[in-house]
């Protein structure tokens, strides 16, 4: 007759957390002349809860796209299995004029740098289990910073557009992208800094697991 096996200790259960009294929080993080603007989503739980965190790069953005309201319900949903969501507005959501135009991809991830040392001090997050989610765009960002050497346990990208492959798009005039750009939806400088990254290159140092999920555009990935 088969013994069950006994359940396991106390010390080694996972924290009860209740994803109905889950809470948001609104936060501003000056970035140089700019503002990043954001909001936490956490779980609420007992006293000893450390929740896995998570922060989800979007990247720029041409205005009235509604990929926002994708990715609250993403927070959302992994808020409701018990991890932490970060999501944030670049700064040049919030610049007009030269300042906006002067926005490049390396301030992207100065931006993302801002909210994930943020992110890192707030109180029942385990830092040791942090990871990033770079969306569309935001995937440039999500890889640099795996090029500054943060302690990123996991990373994801989803519909990644590369800096190779965005940089390609843009030369295509017929292209959203190039269009964007054009109309001034997406600062002048921001195409241009893209060919002194390598995001591939990048995300390949990633030393955690890598999980990719993407249609088949992006050759490169």
């Amino acid at each position: 007759m088969h013994q069950l096996p006994s359940r396991p200790s106390t010390a080694w259960r996972r924290p009860l957390y209740h994803a109905a009294m889950s809470r948001t929080e609104a936060f501003e993080l000056k970035v140089g002349e700019g503002m990043v603007r954001g909001k936490l989503f956490q779980p609420s739980g007992d006293e000893n809860c450390r929740f896995p965190a998570v922060l989800i790069c979007r990247g720029i953005h041409a205005s009235g796209e509604d990929a926002g309201g994708f990715l609250e319900a993403m927070a959302q949903s992994l808020t409701s299995a018990g991890l932490a969501a970060a999501i944030f507005e670049h700064r040049c959501a919030t610049l007009i004029l030269d300042d906006f135009n002067s926005h490049s991809a390396g301030h992207d991830t100065e931006d993302a740098r801002a909210v994930w040392d943020w992110l890192m001090i707030q109180g029942g997050l385990d830092s040791s289990r942090a990871g990033v989610i770079g969306f569309s765009l935001g995937s440039i960002a999500a890889t640099g910073l795996i090029h500054a050497g943060l302690p990123v346990a996991r990373l994801c990208l989803l519909s990644a557009v590369s800096s190779q492959f965005a940089l390609s798009l843009s030369a295509d005039r017929g292209n959203t992208l190039s269009w964007l750009a054009e109309a001034g939806s997406i600062p002048t400088e921001y195409l241009p800094s893209l060919k002194d990254i390598d995001s591939v290159k990048q995300a390949a140092a990633m030393a955690g697991p890598i999980l990719i999920l993407h249609g088949a555009a992006d050759r490169l990935v």
